[in-house]
């Protein structure tokens, strides 16, 4: 079994908290470093080519990645909803981005209803 599959699982979580570490140190949003990590992993080393690799069948890095992609925004959408103050949100940003979460909300989704 080739051994860059064990390498990826490690680099994930390690690089995760290493990018949320310099964030909180340079006060920055984390999001940024761990966008950025993300893409810099994903260059450097391809889980699709990976997977294929270690099966044999080149199918499996797709049957595997959306589900687990999937489940990724949906975790961290869930987080980013839970930890959302309107309060915070009205003062920093003011009323245009409250209006596009409640009135834009509301549209799309009466829209998207007719559909």
């Amino acid at each position: 079994m080739d051994d860059h599959i064990f390498i990826y699982i490690a680099l994930v979580p390690l690089l995760g908290m290493l990018a949320q570490l310099i964030a909180w140190w340079l006060r920055i949003p984390s999001i940024l470093l761990l966008l950025t990590f993300g893409v810099v992993l994903g260059f450097w080393m391809s889980l699709d080519q990976i997977l294929a690799e270690t099966s044999g069948d080149s199918s499996l890095g797709a049957k595997i990645i959306l589900p687990f992609v999937s489940l990724s925004v949906a975790v961290i959408l869930f987080e980013g909803g839970m930890s959302l103050r309107f309060a915070e949100l009205r003062q920093a940003a003011g009323s245009a981005v409250v209006r596009l979460c409640t009135a834009g909300v509301a549209i799309s989704w009466i829209l998207g209803s007719l559909r």
